[in-house]
């Protein structure tokens, strides 16, 4: 599924997506790129605190594959199995 990217500044915004490819994105303009690009992606994730850029879900989406995390944003089984992995590590 492609999520709508847009920049929301003055100024040219680039994503590096996680395969790699780099994206150059003029202000008040927007790109579609795949869900495996924007997922756990960490340079996303700051984008979107700072208030560069806005992520809008595909509008293809069906209310049962929605995600309550967003893109960027790591996943509740994500944060779960990194809990269990400290505890574990703290057991030995």
């Amino acid at each position: 599924m492609k999520h709508k990217v847009q920049n929301v500044t003055r100024r040219l915004v680039s994503l590096r997506g996680n395969s790699g490819q780099t994206w150059h994105i003029a202000p008040n303009t927007s790109i579609e790129l795949p869900d495996f690009e924007l997922s756990r992606n960490e340079k996303l994730r700051k984008l979107r605190e700072g208030h560069l850029i806005k992520v809008e879900p595909p509008l293809d989406a069906k209310p049962d594959e929605s995600r309550d995390s967003k893109p960027g944003e790591p996943d509740d089984d994500e944060e779960d199995r990194s809990k269990k992995a400290k505890e574990a590590k703290g057991k030995r």
